[in-house]
């Protein structure tokens, strides 16, 4: 197959470090899939489960925050990096 064949599919294999609260696992996702199912799996992984998973915020060693709306691929995820995991900050406060 030819790269333009191949080109958009992005389903070449992601391997990230994701710390969540203070503990590290290691994932394995594809471009294409969505960050939001990154985040879900980081927190079955680590059995984090009294929280919504769009209660968290996922961000990258510079503490940019990932929308997890946007596929891996587009938000620029890429192998080895390193992605802390928190609850989103104000969850659970007062409007």
């Amino acid at each position: 197959m030819t790269e333009t064949a191949h080109e958009g599919r992005h389903e070449h294999r992601v391997t990230v470090t994701v710390v969540v609260s203070g503990v590290p696992v290691v994932l394995q996702t594809l471009g294409q899939e969505h960050v939001s199912t990154l985040v879900r799996q980081a927190l079955e992984e680590t059995g984090n489960h009294g929280q919504a998973p769009d209660g968290w915020e996922l961000r990258t060693e510079t503490g940019q925050l990932i929308p997890q709306h946007e596929t891996v691929h587009h938000a620029g995820i890429h192998a080895g990096a390193t992605l802390f995991l928190s609850p989103e900050a104000g969850v659970g406060g007062c409007r």
